[in-house]
């Protein structure tokens, strides 16, 4: 099981999409399960801005999966840093994380 967790690039050029694809494409049998940390606005000359989903709704989701072999983490905005420290604690698994980018 790999978990993906990570934002919903509207473009579908980045973010919990393209980990998806990837996840399709090098572990094609994995099974996988995937949940948005935060939803992006971007383009049209501004910059780009995310807003958080709630902690209890990403808690609710995530604590009713089975054990991971691994987690891929994505975006995850300040307001969910620390749920998202325990979920993962509690699981043992190795984690992947991306850089740190900043999101106005």
């Amino acid at each position: 099981m790999l978990w993906l967790l990570g934002g919903h690039d509207p473009t579908h050029g980045a973010g919990l999409y393209r980990d998806l694809v990837t996840a399709r494409r090098l572990a094609p049998v994995l099974p996988r399960r995937f949940t948005v940390t935060a939803l992006t606005e971007q383009g049209h000359g501004r910059p780009a801005r995310a807003h958080a989903v709630p902690p209890e709704r990403l808690h609710a989701r995530v604590s009713r999966w089975p054990p991971p072999l691994a987690i891929k983490l994505g975006l995850v905005p300040d307001e969910l840093a620390a749920t998202v420290a325990d979920l993962v604690a509690r699981t043992g698994a190795p984690v992947v994380l991306e850089d740190r980018k900043s999101v106005v």
